[in-house]
């Protein structure tokens, strides 16, 4: 079993330069059109067109490319505090493609649940589950952002 993060984005950056950018930010191992880290892997792929549409309708996104992330519920992928490593990872791995890839984007949980959601330079945190306190908070600390309730998919 895994957890599932998308990160969704609106970009003219072709997914190959996407995933060099995973490798060369986060150090994240490529893998065919895939890649591979400490409690996650996953691969980088064109949005359909069916899901553009989804997102467009429901979060007025419309995204190119999707990095998808698998995140291992292994016990030796598990920190006491952070929980999952492959969350941080995740989301480590996609703040920093956001400070390199300009445009609209959108990090999603198991495909259907808004993480946070970046229109123009603002970014918006999803405050309905409770995600964003600890050292969650502390990955976006110095950015501008601000918290409200995405709807989900």
């Amino acid at each position: 079993m895994s957890l599932e993060y998308d990160l969704y984005l609106d970009t003219r950056t072709p997914g190959p330069d996407v995933l060099e950018l995973l490798a060369e930010l986060h150090g994240l191992k490529p893998k065919g059109d895939g890649f591979q880290g400490p409690g996650l892997s996953g691969r980088v792929f064109a949005v359909s067109p069916e899901r553009r549409e989804t997102l467009r309708e429901g979060l007025g996104v419309e995204p190119t490319v999707c990095v998808s992330f698998r995140v291992s519920l292994a016990p030796g992928d598990q920190d006491r505090e952070e929980g999952h490593r492959g969350v941080r990872g995740a989301l480590e791995s996609s703040l920093a493609l956001l400070d390199r890839i300009p445009g609209p984007a959108v990090f999603i949980f198991n495909g259907e649940s808004p993480v946070f959601l970046r229109t123009r330079s603002a970014l918006t945190l999803n405050n309905a589950k409770g995600f964003w306190s600890g050292w969650r908070l502390e990955l976006v600390k110095g950015r501008i952002y601000e918290f409200a309730d995405l709807p989900g998919l």
